[in-house]
């Protein structure tokens, strides 16, 4: 599939949310869990709609290893080996290391990843399952899908505390739709059902309302992105949504940075809107700066096996 600006657009506009509820002050934690409910789910839902499984087995397995796996544990370490010094400082935050050891990593890697991490565990290991079965399982749809589940439902239940079956749901239903060749069609009616979802809806990952938000979400920012016009509002976004990659990696180091300096903020502001509009824009713009920097100097070839900055498009 190519490139569609009104989903970049719209990964856009998840990143910033994702981003500014990271932060996690008090004013947006009310609305936490039900922005949780679908923003990343989102993300999962797109990752199975574009998903790819022409490779033969070595060259998939180079490819889910140069550009899932080699950047999810270098920045996974990256990100505890940081905790763990900033808490030596008597610094600490929402995640605190206390111990560094190989139990420890080993914990933080394989079995329950901290921070945001998360979500290239869950996809790596969606994108292992469903490969196999894609190219072994001569089956149709639906039970190629029923089979999923079920695994991803065993290694929840039985071997993997850190992975969650609700996150797989949505990564299932982007690879049902992208075989089904359903659509998610783009429709600003979209808000009345989020707006009816959120005010008597239960916000709980993977429930009936929480899937119906994910699509819904979707559905409305498309939609919208095609009455907007072409404006640097819209091309920003869309830049963002390019760049998703290194901003879901390294945002949690420089979020974690810049809470050091919230205090200041309460001196003229006590609800921390400024603090939370500051932070996210200088923790995207650095993450954007730091993808950059890594193509320039040949970094990202390392640990991604390709480039990973995508130019804004004036």
């Amino acid at each position: 599939m190519s490139r569609l600006d009104d989903l970049d657009y719209t990964k856009g506009i998840l990143i910033l949310i994702m981003v500014c509820f990271h932060i996690n002050v008090g004013y947006l934690s009310k609305y936490a869990d039900f922005v949780y409910s679908f923003h990343m789910p989102a993300f999962l839902l797109l990752s199975g709609l574009f998903l790819s499984l022409n490779n033969d087995l070595k060259p998939w397995f180079i490819k889910l290893f140069r550009g899932l796996v080699i950047p999810y544990v270098f920045f996974e370490l990256l990100y505890v080996v940081c905790l763990y010094v900033i808490g030596r400082f008597g610094i600490n935050f929402s995640n605190k290391i206390d111990e560094l050891d190989i139990s420890t990593i080993s914990k933080f890697l394989f079995v329950n990843p901290i921070g945001a991490f998360w979500y290239f565990h869950t996809l790596i290991i969606c994108t292992s399952i469903i490969y196999f079965i894609h190219k072994f399982v001569k089956l149709d749809l639906l039970s190629r899908t029923i089979i999923f589940l079920i695994i991803s439902w065993c290694i929840d239940n039985f071997l993997i505390s850190g992975f969650r079956f609700e996150n797989s749901l949505f990564f299932i239903m982007g690879y049902f739709f992208s075989k089904s060749d359903f659509t998610i069609p783009p429709s600003l009616l979209s808000i009345l059902a989020i707006v009816l979802i959120f005010f008597n809806g239960d916000h709980h990952r993977g429930n009936v309302e929480s899937i119906s938000t994910t699509i819904l979400i979707i559905s409305f920012l498309t939609a919208f992105y095609r009455y907007l016009p072409s404006t640097t509002f819209t091309k920003t976004f869309t830049y963002f949504g390019r760049n998703t990659l290194i901003i879901v990696l390294i945002h949690p180091i420089f979020i974690n940075f810049f809470k050091m300096f919230q205090k200041f903020f309460y001196e003229f502001d006590n609800t921390l809107i400024i603090y939370s509009v500051v932070n996210s824009l200088l923790t995207i713009s650095l993450c954007l700066l730091s993808a950059y920097v890594m193509d320039y100097i040949g970094i990202s070839k390392v640990l991604f096996g390709k480039k990973i900055y995508s130019k804004y498009l004036a």
